[in-house]
C-alpha cells in the first residue's frame, strides 16, 4: 500500500491544489485538514405525497451509528467499518424473473424482454476519518424494491447529522410506496424529485439547522436503466470494468467558476474565506438538502434552487458490466473521479483498501463513506 501511495502521489497529488483549512489539531508542518462541503434539498410537486408516516428526527447524540459533538471521541487512528463484497446475482435475477413473468396489473413494458440488470457485487465502507464526529450515512438495502428497483445512496451531512440520518430513515419508507412494479418509466424522474421535495418540507418542520448532500442511484433492473440522483458535492460515477467513464454527476460546489457565475447572476454572494475557500454564507456548496432556519444561507439556497438533479442512463448497448461508485467528498476531494476509474493501481483496490489509502495518505481526513456496485446484464 505504501508503494501504491508513493506512485500515485508522484503522478497526481503534487499536481492538485486541494482547498485547505487548518483545524485546531493541524500543526504548521502538517498537510492541513479540510472542512467538508455539503448540500442538498429539493422542490417540485407533480404528485401528491401524503399517505405515509415519517419518523421523527433521530437525536444523533444517542445514535450509536453517529458520533456527534455531544459524544466526542479522541482523535486517534481512523476507525474503519467495511462491508466485504456481497454476491447478489442469484437472488436478484430470480426475483426479477418472477415479477417479469407475472400478470400483475400495470406491470412495466420491457425494453428488451430477453435480459434484465442484476447487481452482481456490492461493497460499502464508512469511517469517521480524523474528525471528532460522524455525519455521513449510507443507504444500501440488499433487497429489491417491489421486485424491480435497487437503491443505493450516500448522505453527507454538514453542521450536524440530523439531516443525513433523517434522509436515511425516511427515504426508504417512501421508495416502496411510490416505486411500484408497474410505475411507467416516464414518471420515475419526477417521482424521485417529488419524494425528496416532500422530505425537505417535512424536515424543515423539525427546526433543525444542519444539512446534507444526496447522491445515489435507483437501478431499474427490468427496464435496464439507471437513475442517478444528486444534490450537493457528493459524487456518483458510472464507469466500465476497464475504466471507461460513462457518467459523472454534477457537483454543486462553489469551487466551480461557472457555478459562482450562476450564483452571482441570481444576486447570491460568494466570497473567499480566510483560507481562500469559496463559500456561500459559510457553505462550500451551492445546493443542499436542509440548512433551514439559517437566515441568509437558507435564502441563498432557496434562490439557488433546491431541486435535485435526476439523470436517466439506459444501460449502454453492447456493454455487459459496469461499475457504479457513490461517495462523499471524503473520497472525491482527495482523488479525482477520472483517476479512480482510469488509474489501474487505484481502480483495482477494494473499497476498504481505497478508504485506508485515502485516510492514510490524503490531505483531509474527512468522514469517508462510499458504495461500489457492479451491475451486469443477465439473460432472462
Amino acid at each position: 500500500m505504501e508503494a501504491i501511495a508513493e506512485k500515485y502521489k508522484n503522478m497526481i497529488w503534487p499536481k492538485q491544489t486541494p482547498p485547505s483549512i487548518p483545524t485546531k489539531s493541524a500543526s504548521p508542518g502538517e498537510p492541513p485538514l479540510m472542512k467538508k462541503n455539503r448540500d442538498l434539498p429539493p422542490d417540485v410537486t407533480s404528485r401528491s405525497v401524503s399517505s405515509y408516516t415519517l419518523d421523527p428526527v433521530v437525536d444523533t447524540s444517542t445514535n450509536s451509528k453517529l458520533v456527534t459533538k455531544s459524544s466526542r471521541r479522541p482523535r486517534t487512528a481512523p476507525e474503519t467499518q467495511a462491508t466485504p463484497t456481497t454476491q447478489t446475482t442469484q437472488k436478484t435475477t430470480q426475483t426479477a424473473m418472477k415479477n417479469t413473468n407475472s400478470s400483475r396489473s400495470g406491470s412495466a413494458t420491457r425494453s428488451n424482454a430477453n435480459d434484465i440488470l442484476a447487481i452482481t457485487k456490492s461493497e460499502t465502507v464508512s469511517s469517521i476519518g480524523k474528525r471528532e464526529y460522524m455525519e455521513d450515512v449510507i443507504l444500501c438495502p440488499k433487497d429489491l424494491i417491489n421486485g424491480r428497483f435497487q437503491a443505493a445512496f450516500v448522505f453527507d451531512g454538514h453542521s450536524g447529522g440530523h439531516a443525513s440520518n433523517y434522509l436515511h430513515t425516511n427515504l426508504m419508507k417512501l421508495l416502496p410506496q411510490f416505486f411500484t412494479f408497474g410505475i411507467p418509466s416516464t414518471a420515475i424522474p419526477n417521482t424521485i424529485t417529488t419524494i425528496l421535495s416532500k422530505l425537505g418540507t417535512e424536515f424543515k418542520k423539525r427546526k433543525k439547522t444542519d444539512g446534507s448532500t444526496i447522491s445515489g442511484v435507483l437501478v431499474d433492473i427490468i427496464e435496464n436503466t439507471i437513475y442517478i440522483v444528486n444534490i450537493g458535492d457528493s459524487v456518483t460515477m458510472v464507469y466500465g470494468i476497464q475504466g471507461k467513464i460513462i457518467f459523472i454527476s454534477k457537483r454543486d460546489s462553489t469551487d466551480n467558476a461557472a457555478e459562482r457565475q450562476r450564483l452571482a447572476a441570481l444576486g447570491i454572494e460568494v466570497e473567499k474565506d480566510a483560507n481562500s475557500m469559496w463559500r456561500m454564507y459559510g457553505l462550500n456548496m451551492s445546493k443542499a438538502f436542509g440548512d433551514y432556519h439559517t437566515g441568509p444561507l437558507e435564502d441563498a439556497l432557496n434562490k439557488s434552487g433546491r431541486k435535485v438533479h435526476v439523470e436517466t442512463l439506459p444501460m449502454p448497448k453492447g456493454l455487459q458490466n459496469l461499475n457504479i461508485i457513490i461517495a462523499s467528498d471524503g473520497l472525491f476531494d482527495e482523488i479525482q473521479p477520472e483517476h479512480l476509474a482510469q488509474v489501474p493501481i487505484i481502480r483495482k483496490l477494494k473499497l476498504d483498501e481505497l478508504m485506508r489509502f485515502v485516510l492514510d495518505h490524503g490531505f483531509k481526513g474527512d468522514n469517508f463513506s462510499a458504495i461500489r456496485l457492479q451491475v451486469s446484464r443477465q439473460r432472462k
